[in-house]
């Protein structure tokens, strides 16, 4: 069988045009594959990678070129708008200051059809494994990367604030089990809004929280929700815009 086919038949893929990708917003995706370059815009490309998680991985196509320089000058679906018989040419900024933030982005692999490493992301040759907290070949102090916390829900150590908060509340319950769960300290924060809301049961109190995409909202309402019903609530309902 071809390998080709055998991923494509066993692999949960969902296809969409850049037209509709409004309708893949709150979805969450392991991997976003961009095909076409010249027909992105900066609101499909922001649209698009926030819906991969944490740890996944954005892949852009492009076709066969001498030099990464070719992208400044591309001439973008995008840009056919702004041309005007008086104003026939479009200086495509976007494209410069993508392809230099990428330059500067620790975390970019540019690769050529032989999956050769290009210069422009040379900087991918200096990474290092990370070891996990408590692992045998765990090293302190290794880098900007190091250890997961706690529950090896990440790649970055809890920081002194959060740790000191975890133990000022460790002793004080229900909150003191809940909170050893968040990774943040503005999750913490807003974690504890919610539960001094809750604890104050008067139901005339209302909180908003509004984060970026993946900041841990969802997760800071579950564990708000777990406290809630240790204070006995017994109706919690959750809404939405729409079933989707």
């Amino acid at each position: 069988d071809d390998p080709f086919e055998l991923f494509i038949s066993s692999t949960s893929i969902q296809y969409c045009y850049y037209r509709e990708t409004q309708r893949i917003l709150g979805n969450t995706f392991g991997m976003l594959v961009l095909q076409d370059f010249e027909a992105v815009t900066p609101n499909v490309l922001a649209r698009t990678i926030e819906t991969v998680e944490g740890g996944g991985i954005v892949v852009m196509l492009l076709k066969s070129m001498v030099s990464l320089q070719q992208l400044y000058t591309m001439s973008m679906d995008a840009h056919a708008r702004f041309r005007t018989e008086s104003h026939t040419e479009v200086q495509p900024r976007f494209n410069e200051r993508f392809i230099l933030s990428l330059a500067s982005c620790r975390a970019c692999l540019v690769l050529d059809d032989e999956l050769n490493v290009l210069p422009i992301s040379s900087h991918i040759h200096a990474i290092r494994p990370v070891a996990r907290e408590g692992s045998a070949n765990s090293e302190a102090g290794s880098g900007d990367l190091t250890t997961g916390n706690a529950h090896g829900a990440g790649l970055v150590r809890d920081s002194p604030e959060l740790m000191e908060l975890k133990a000022s509340l460790r002793e004080t319950q229900p909150i003191g089990t809940i909170v050893q769960r968040v990774l943040s300290v503005d999750q913490a924060k807003a974690l504890l809004t919610f539960v001094e809301a809750a604890a104050d049961k008067n139901l005339r109190c209302t909180v908003a929280l509004t984060a970026g995409r993946g900041r841990g909202k969802s997760a800071a309402i579950g564990l708000s929700l777990a406290a809630a019903i240790a204070y006995g609530y017994a109706n919690i309902f959750v809404t939405a815009p729409s079933p989707e």
